[in-house]
């Protein structure tokens, strides 16, 4: 799940080690967004209804990535299954509270064939993306801590030279991944989700959600997700391409 409740003010707090594990979980709350609210109120609003929500980190770069690729041209149903096949063959597994979560093994899966990955229902495209990425993470180039080191428009140059990766996939990275006030401005849930907050329920272009939603600054990745989990669904909070009509949104060149 990309969005959920984070605990607030009002909540007890006993446990000391909660306010860590809150802040390695979900993207903080800007000292900023008292005096957004108080300026947009649609937003203030939506906050009131959906009180807490918060994006989740996905700390894991390889998994971060696959979600993204999995995600491409395909409806989050097919998109899941896509993953657990790939887990089950290419992650190892660990017993957590008395339950198996897994991690990729990124070495282990750069050395896949695409027949092997063709084999789990994988496109060919998908297939070399995945094995690429995961190659990439093996080798030591994509680095979380590296990664968070360098400016937006930096980590966006680094991740879209990677076959499989386009903007969509980078602004993502940025807002989930490192928790960045970025705006997945192509994602079609997220232009769904501006038009009918801001623009009267027309669906604008990428170009004017990032126009609409400049004055979120450095709230936007907050601001983004309670829009996405009131006015579209828990669906398109996961932060995959939206299907509308039963037609997946198009990729980018670089998604292709």
């Amino acid at each position: 799940m990309a969005g959920a409740r984070a605990a607030g003010s009002g909540d007890a707090v006993d446990d000391p080690a909660l306010p860590s594990a809150l802040a390695a979980t979900f993207v903080p709350t800007p000292p900023s967004w008292p005096a957004l609210l108080a300026s947009d109120r649609v937003l203030a609003r939506l906050d009131e209804e959906h009180r807490g929500v918060r994006p989740v980190l996905h700390p894991d770069v390889l998994r971060a990535l696959v979600r993204s690729v999995t995600a491409q041209q395909v409806n989050l149903t097919f998109a899941t299954v896509l993953r657990r096949r790939l887990a089950e063959a290419y992650a190892d597994e660990h017993v957590v509270d008395g339950r198996v979560v897994r991690s990729f093994d990124a070495a282990r899966l750069a050395g896949a064939e695409v027949a092997d990955l063709r084999a789990l229902q994988f496109s060919v495209a998908k297939a070399r993306a995945v094995i690429g990425l995961a190659g990439a993470v093996a080798a030591g180039e994509l680095v979380l801590g590296e990664l968070d080191a360098l400016p937006d428009d930096e980590v966006i140059l680094r991740l879209v030279a990677y076959r499989g990766i386009g903007r969509w996939t980078a602004d993502w990275f940025l807002a989930r991944v490192l928790g960045r006030a970025a705006v997945a401005a192509g994602d079609l849930a997220v232009r769904k989700a501006v038009g009918r907050a801001y623009l009267g329920g027309r669906m604008p272009s990428e170009e004017e959600v990032r126009v609409v939603t400049a004055h979120w600054g450095e709230s936007a990745g907050v601001a983004q997700q309670v829009l996405l989990d009131a006015l579209v669904g828990p669906a398109a909070a996961e932060g995959v391409p939206a299907v509308e009509g039963g037609v997946p949104a198009p990729p980018s060149t670089a998604e292709r």
